[in-house]
This record gives C-alpha cells, structure tokens and sequence, in this order.
C-alpha cells in the first residue's frame, strides 16, 4: 500500500513536469537553440564565445543626416560605457550594474536613468554582449521563417531575463549567421540589418549595422565598427568609469541672487509662459513644459536671430512624429525686468515647427518650449496662484513647509508618477506643465480598464494635439482620481483610443497636465526624484469643461471656429466649423484678447447669456447663447 502510494506520487510529479513544457513548446526551444548552437560555431566556437565577455568597440554613424563617430566599452551585461559625437552634439551613457546615467547633449550635465529606460538599458546590454548564445537556460523559442533579398532567414524569439522587451533574432540559412533583429519597445517595433562580417579580435563579428531607408534621413541609422579591442578605460580604477560621473557643465549664474529666485509668469490657456533671452536677443515667450525632453526653439523664430538646425531627428508628440534639428545656445538667461534671474550657459536646443496653419502672429506666437535640460538644472516651484516660479539651487534645497512628497520617475528625461483612476485603475502618467487640455488617459489603459465600456453620465468628443498634429478624445467624468494622498470625485478626462504617438504608449497610461496641476504648488525636485504638492486656492474647484462649446482660433486675420461640442450651447445655436466670429455682445472681435475670449465662453457663469455674430458664406448673423456645463 504504502509503495503504490509512493508510485503514484512520483507519477503524479513526473507528470507535472512534463506537462510544463508541452512537446510541440519543448521542439520549439530545442529547434531556436540548434539555430544559435550553429551561430556559435560559425562565429568561432563556444570557447571563443564564453572568453568575449570584455568588448571595447569604436567607429563611425549616421543618424538623421549627420555623420558622427562612437566608442564603446562593455564588461559582461552589467558595465557599459557609451560616447558619441554626433555633428554638435556630445552624449555618454554608462551602466554600472546597479546606477544608470546618461549625459545632456554637451556630454557635461549628468542626470539618472530610471524606470522603463533602465529596463530597457539593461535587456539591450544583455543582448549586446549576446548573452542569449552564452545562456543556455535563456527563454528562446523558434519563430518564423522568411525571406529577404534572396536570403532565406529563420528567427529565433528572445525573452532578456529582465522580461518584455522580446526581440527576434534572424539568422540566413545558409551561413547561420545573424542577419536582422526586429527590436520592439513600448508599442513600436524596428527592424535592423546586419552585414559585414569579419573576423576581429578572435570571433567573426558583424561591422555594419543599418536601420531605415537611405532616402529618408529622419528615420535612416548606420554604424560601422571599424576597431575591436578586448581592454578597460585607461586609470587607477577601469570600472569606476561605469559609474555616473561629476557633472562638468558650467555653473548656472544667478543674477542678483543666490541659490534662489522668484521669477512671475503668466497663466494663459492652461500654458505657463515665462519670458527668456536666448543669446542676449530681445526676451520672447516662452511655454514652461516639463513633458518636453529638452529645450526647443520654433523654428520661425531660430531663423529670426540667426540660428539654424542641424540634422533631421525624429520627435514624439501626443499625437504622432513631427522631425526637428538641433542649434547651440551661447546662452539662456530667465530673468525678471529688473534683472534678478539665472542665465544657463552653453546648451543644445531642439528647432522644430511649433506654429501650425492655425496659429497666428495677431494672437502671439511661442517662441519655443522650455524643457528638462534647463528645468532639472534646479529645484523647480510653480505657484499657480500667484503667478511665480521660485528657482531653488539643488544642491542646497530642503523642502520645508506644507506639501506632500509623490514619488517620481524620469522616462525619457520626462518626469512621471503613478495615479489611480475610478478606485482600481493604477497606471503610470507623465506629469506635464506643457499640457493645457484635459486629463489625457492613453489607449492602452482605456483598454485594459475598460474606461470606455462603463456608462457616462455625459460624453462628448474632443479633438487635441500637440507636436506629431491631433486626434480624437471621448471627453467625459470619471470616478474619481487619486494623486498620492489626493482624491478628486467625477474629473474631467479624455479618453483615447489613437495607437499613435504617446497617446498610444503601453509603458505610459496618461498625461496629467495643467487642469489638475492648478489645484497646487507644485515642486519639482528633480534631484531627489520628488513632486511636491501643496493645495492651492483651486483644489476644491469642480473642474469644469467648455460652457461654450465652441472652439476658436485666429488664423490669416480672423476669428476662425474650428470645432463646436455635440449638444452645447454652440450646437443649438448653429455654429458649424469655418463660422467666422465678427463681434461678441457687440464689441468687435479684434478688441478682445484670448483671455478675455477664454473667461466669457470657457469658464463663464452658467446660466449668463453671450451674443455672437459670426459670418457665414458672406453673410452675418447673431445668436444668443446661454452658457450650460457641458459635462
């Protein structure tokens, strides 16, 4: 009895075992590792391969049209040390197995590498090194098989012990070697060629490495490895460069203080806009975004002091891709008119096209966005209700006084936060001072919290954007919102379903910009990787949406209606796109100002009533419209 017991258990955990892996799963993986057991070979042999753990690589690149060189170190997958010089751009990038850092683009103001960038820093260190042939207990299974410029290919599927971040390895048939990797991060997924092989410092290994269509420079990647070596940095201590340096950019001047400033800005259509000098030129406006990675220059106004771009990168918008070129500033001086301030020597800024066909010179244009590498040179406190920003020293800052500490995280040199919406729906969301328009929920979380399969009182749809242009938003309330220790009953937000751009991310599941912000002060440390928020005048205001329902821009001269809210005031009245508005209770439209413009018909009393005349195929006519909540 007692030993049929026993048989049985041992057949019962025999059984487990092999019901893990079930067979046509256990041919795959054996299949992928006889595709890799023959790469080995064919790049010179296992021994050749366990002994490559200590790579110092250097050559040449393109990237968005412009030449540049790189050098690279790399211990194992846990120390890494990149350098390039890209036309006038400088960056390092180095991973030391427990810190990553990576550098501005002058190679001398050092900041963190966290979060989704970190994971992916180390799953792309643990290829690099190719560890998944050195491995042999790495998640691999066989995947397709193609065919690519009279090549027959195989892929092998490859899991980083990290998890996610899965690339597919391809490899020709008939010599076995690597000829492709189809590379995925967030939502995206990019195939890059592989070729010139040769054999250096003991393995054959491949030199060129290509990503994109020549003809297009914006998305268009090639490197070339010209040297291998198997040394470390020169110095006392070789791993040490692994580690994040000191920074040795050149200190911030404070103009008439020290280590802390007040500088006013104005709070106009949800934007913060401050007024900065740029090379001693006149002060111009510009919009405070902390969801920018960098600073940028539209490029209208660049050329009208002079300045040009160089190359031809990618951006991502909310809303999609847009390309943009980078210029150097002597200088940026942030100050007040009597002078007080700081002045941030020798930056890097981005060029691209802020001003659409909709934007108009009558109504002011921006001059650029004021972004991360400026921003994170300080401790950054923006109080809405009186209209100022205190510029703190970091290296001397202590929060004192009211406010509670939320934790936060860089992705992308853009800070984030984790926020719940309706009680259960967590998510990562980019805290962005740029972002004018409601709370913006992504398409992934929609998706997985089923946001919009519940029942809204009220929707209505929404057009926004941004860089990379615009998309549709479901706009409703939802539940409720939790911020750290701050809840929020029935918010505003929109709600997407666009896959494009940052709207379509899967690592980020929003963006949180100024409609809930102005509720507080808010402190950026970025140091300490710390928001600080301290309720404001606003934080018990019921947020409210257009009462209005009619959207509005001035473009070639005149007042152009370029959206109206299904079911609003608007609506009932007649408005339909292209409306041109001509006066607003009798007084003429050019007398009013956007702000004038926003507080009548954005945030007007409801129940208070606006006449409109607007023209229409040469014809004018006035309407009565009675402000309502939309939502």
């Amino acid at each position: 009895m007692p030993r049929r017991c026993g048989r049985s258990v041992s057949a019962l955990v025999l059984a487990v075992v092999f019901s893990a892996v079930p067979p046509a799963q256990a041919a795959s993986i054996d299949a992928a590792r006889a595709v890799i057991e023959r790469y080995v070979s064919v790049t010179g042999g296992r021994a050749a391969l366990q002994a490559d753990t200590l790579l110092h690589t250097r050559g040449r690149m393109l990237q968005a049209g412009v030449n540049g060189t790189f050098e690279t170190w790399q211990v194992g997958a846990r120390h890494v040390l990149h350098v390039e010089r890209l036309g006038m751009l400088r960056t390092k990038t180095g991973y030391d197995g427990e810190r990553a850092w990576t550098t501005d683009f002058t190679s001398k103001k050092v900041g963190p590498v966290e979060g989704k960038d970190l994971d992916a820093l180390r799953a792309e260190a643990w290829f690099s090194i190719e560890e998944w042939a050195r491995d042999t207990t790495a998640k691999v299974t066989l995947g397709a098989a193609s065919f690519l410029a009279g090549r027959s290919l195989q892929a092998v599927e490859v899991t980083p012990p990290m998890g996610g971040l899965k690339k597919s390895l391809w490899f020709d048939q008939k010599t076995g070697l690597l000829a492709r990797i189809t590379h995925r991060r967030d939502q995206y997924d990019w195939n890059e060629d592989i070729s010139g092989w040769k054999t250096i410092a003991g393995r054959k290994r491949a030199t060129v490495w290509t990503t994109g269509i020549p003809q297009f420079a914006s998305s268009f990647n090639r490197t070339d490895i010209d040297s291998v070596w198997t040394d470390l940095p020169q110095g006392a201590d070789p791993l040490a460069v692994f580690s994040p340096p000191a920074s040795t950019a050149k200190p911030v001047a404070w103009l008439g203080a020290k280590g802390r400033v007040e500088l006013p800005f104005e709070y106009r259509h949800g934007h913060v806009w401050v007024k900065l000098a740029i090379n001693g030129n006149a002060p111009a406006e510009f919009i405070l975004d902390t969801g920018a990675f960098n600073t940028c220059l539209d490029r209208g106004y660049a050329q009208s002091i002079g300045l040009n771009a160089e190359g031809e990168h990618i951006a991502e918008g909310v809303g999609g891709y847009d390309t943009f070129g980078f210029t150097k500033l002597a200088s940026l001086r942030w100050a007040t008119p009597a002078g007080k301030g700081v002045e941030v020597p020798d930056l890097r800024a981005g060029v691209i096209e802020l001003q659409d066909g909709l934007s108009s010179i009558e109504w002011g244009r921006t001059a650029g966005l004021l972004g991360y590498d400026v921003l994170s040179r300080f401790t950054l406190e923006i109080d809405f209700d009186r209209e100022v920003i205190t510029l703190h020293d970091p290296a001397h800052y202590t929060h004192a006084g009211a406010g509670t500490a939320i934790p936060m995280t860089l992705h992308g040199n853009v800070p984030s936060v984790e926020m719940t919406l309706n009680g259960g729906c967590k998510g990562t969301y980019i805290v962005d001072v740029g972002n004018a328009s409601v709370l913006s929920v992504g398409a992934e979380q929609v998706a997985n919290c089923r946001l919009l399969s519940v029942k809204h009182k009220k929707e209505v749809q929404h057009w926004v954007g941004g860089i990379g242009g615009a998309f549709p938003e479901t706009v409703c309330r939802l539940d409720s919102l939790q911020l750290g220790p701050f809840r929020f009953t029935e918010p505003v937000a929109g709600l997407t379903t666009t896959r494009r751009g940052g709207a379509g991310s899967k690592e980020i599941q929003g963006n949180i910009g100024t409609t809930v912000l102005e509720r507080f002060k808010c402190t950026f440390d970025y140091a300490h990787g710390t928001l600080w928020l301290e309720p404001g005048q606003r934080y018990a205001q019921r947020e409210a949406f257009t009462r209005s329902g009619l959207w509005f821009t001035r473009w070639a001269g005149v007042v152009v209606v370029f959206g109206v809210v299904k079911d609003s005031p608007a609506a009932e009245a007649g408005f339909k796109i292209r409306d041109v508005l001509r006066a607003i209770n009798g007084k003429p439209i050019e007398r009013w100002s956007p702000e004038e413009l926003d507080r009548l018909l954005k945030d007007g009393p409801v129940g208070s009533t606006v006449k409109l005349t607007y023209e229409r195929e040469l014809k004018e006519e006035t309407v009565e419209l009675t402000l309502a909540d939309v939502l």
